[in-house]
């Protein structure tokens, strides 16, 4: 996922071998991500930040997928932790 202008990435430094560790920013509501499902990355945007609720206080977002709408179905929601996430198709 690219980086926005202006958002902070987190960096540790690991005591045992001195390596530096980077996390992903968390996408901002609104924006668009890629989500795997099967073989496809789907395009989908994200409705909330649910914050660090999942399991040991992962981060979890709420998406909505963006799917040809014929019928007027509902849209598809659903959560994800953020790690899942990948670079939104274009």
């Amino acid at each position: 996922m690219a980086a926005v202008p202006g958002d902070t990435v987190d960096r540790k430094m690991s005591r045992q071998n001195g390596h530096r560790r980077q996390r992903r920013a968390t996408p901002k509501v609104g924006a668009f991500v890629g989500i795997r499902m099967g073989a496809e990355v789907k395009r989908a945007r994200v409705i909330e930040d649910r914050g660090n609720i999942g399991v040991g206080g992962r981060r979890l977002v709420r998406l909505e997928l963006e799917q040809d709408s014929i019928d007027g179905d509902e849209p598809i929601r659903f959560e994800r932790p953020v790690e899942r996430l990948l670079d939104a198709p274009a």
